[in-house]
């Protein structure tokens, strides 16, 4: 086997960052170990193969060692990925359940936008993990998640872009015949057209009124009575009582005066 190198490398411009965006994790298939590696270092995946996403934030890393012995003659390379997935809830406690029984493929992606399949021969192992509540308020709440794999080869930057393309989320489509139930309030509207038959009795509705002037009817003879106050009144006559001058120096005589007349 050829050891000699084959190319050199400059210095890289300050533009990477750290950490992982997403990791992707599938059942052991030999669908996904029988994948052809092309010359760009991109998997080819014939679509038998689930991948289920998980979005990352914090402290998740991976770190590959390479093992390397002068007196064994053997070169392997061994990866170590750790997850941290905050918050606790029963469906995560389930998957990372069945994440330590089996021996899954995953994928793994950084914010350099780099993607790295591990386990593609073997499957990886996950070695450890602990699921904490926190003590301080500002404590971890969460799951953490520690996987191990060792392989032949170091996984090459870029190995599974054609498996995140294919492993998106997407949007669901139905197509064929089916038959769809719809719920709801049925309702239909519409002008309509006005048709005019003649010689159709109609019945109307509402209060009936009837108005007319009449005619006036003389009554002749016909007592009238009159209600009210009965009033009498007259200017009467008038009474004139005469008066006799008196000398107050000389001696009166005085006269009856009739006061009837």
């Amino acid at each position: 086997m050829a050891c000699n190198i084959t190319n050199g490398r400059s210095l890289a411009c300050k533009s990477g960052v750290g950490g992982l965006k997403f990791v992707f994790f599938s059942n052991y298939s030999n669908a996904t170990r029988d994948l052809s590696v092309a010359t760009d270092g991109s998997v080819t995946l014939d679509g038998s193969v689930d991948f289920f996403r998980y979005d990352l934030k914090g402290n998740s890393s991976l770190e590959t060692a390479i093992n390397s012995s002068r007196e064994n003659g053997t070169t392997f390379y061994e990866s170590t990925l750790n997850v941290t997935l905050q918050f606790l809830d029963k469906a995560t406690q389930e998957q990372i359940k069945l994440l330590a029984h089996g021996r899954p493929q995953v994928v793994v992606v950084d914010y350099n936008d780099n993607a790295f399949l591990l386990g593609k021969e073997h499957g990886c192992e996950v070695t450890g993990g602990t699921m904490a509540t926190g003590a301080a308020m500002g404590d971890l709440s969460g799951f953490t998640l520690t996987s191990a794999v060792g392989n032949a080869e170091l996984a090459s930057v870029g190995e599974a872009v054609s498996l995140l393309l294919t492993s998106s989320i997407g949007t669901p489509s139905i197509t064929g015949d089916a038959l769809v139930t719809l719920t709801g309030l049925s309702s239909t509207l519409s002008f309509g057209s006005f048709s005019a038959t003649p010689g159709q009795e109609v019945a109307l509705t509402g209060l009936s009124l009837s108005i007319t002037l009449g005619d006036a009817d003389d009554v002749v003879s016909s007592p009238i009575i009159v209600s009210g106050f009965n009033l009498t009144s007259g200017l009467g006559s008038i009474a004139v009582t005469g008066w006799a001058e008196v000398n107050r120096g000389s001696t009166s005589t005085w006269t009856e005066v009739d006061k009837a007349a």
